[in-house]
């Protein structure tokens, strides 16, 4: 079993989502931090005009929002419904599992365009977290050995999903020869 520790600034990890796994070896960019496409500089929207121009791609898009709305929880004193509900409509299968993709492709970039809307709202609503250090755990099937080195600094782009519980990663890891777990501490999670 290989071992490897990156830190990351935000990590996204629902436990009860664990189901849910991508192949990091995708992932065509390791850079770090940055703003890409522009979404900083979009105004705040609410969720339904966040993600109007993705529901050709989504096709229970608009089911999902009225879910995410219905089912938004209290959060923090300092996000909106709109915020909450675009935290709780990531989780979605529909919408991460199109998000990732999207921010795996080596095409990122014209395929981003889109999702910038979404993107503001949803990492303004993480970024009113509180912040929590703590390490997440992440298992995976294959040898990532020769792409990540032990207390390399880099960011996958896809969602990953993560826990806190080393059983629940080391059940991901599989029993095939080639695994690899992170040990991820956790800076602003």
């Amino acid at each position: 079993m290989m071992w490897r520790h990156l830190e990351f600034r935000h990590c996204i990890g629902f436990e009860q989502y664990a189901s849910k796994t991508w192949n990091v070896q995708t992932d065509p960019s390791d850079e770090y931090g940055s703003d890409e496409g522009g979404y900083r500089n979009l105004p705040l929207m609410t969720l339904e005009m966040a993600v109007k121009d993705l529901k050709p791609m989504i096709g229970t898009l608009q089911r999902d929002v009225w879910i995410a709305k219905q089912n938004w929880q209290h959060l923090s004193d300092h996000l909106t419904q709109d915020e909450s509900a675009a935290i709780h409509l990531y989780t979605m299968g529909s919408v991460f599992e199109h998000l990732s993709d999207m921010l795996r492709s080596k095409n990122r970039t014209e395929l981003l365009a889109p999702w910038l809307p979404y993107l503001k709202l949803l990492l303004t609503a993480l970024c009113k977290l509180p912040a929590v250090k703590k390490i997440v755990w992440r298992g995976t099937s294959l040898d990532l050995s020769t792409k990540y080195k032990t207390d390399d600094r880099c960011a996958w782009w896809g969602s990953s999903s993560c826990t806190e519980t080393l059983p629940v990663a080391e059940f991901y890891l599989g029993e095939s020869s080639f695994r690899t777990l992170f040990c991820i501490e956790c800076g602003n999670c």
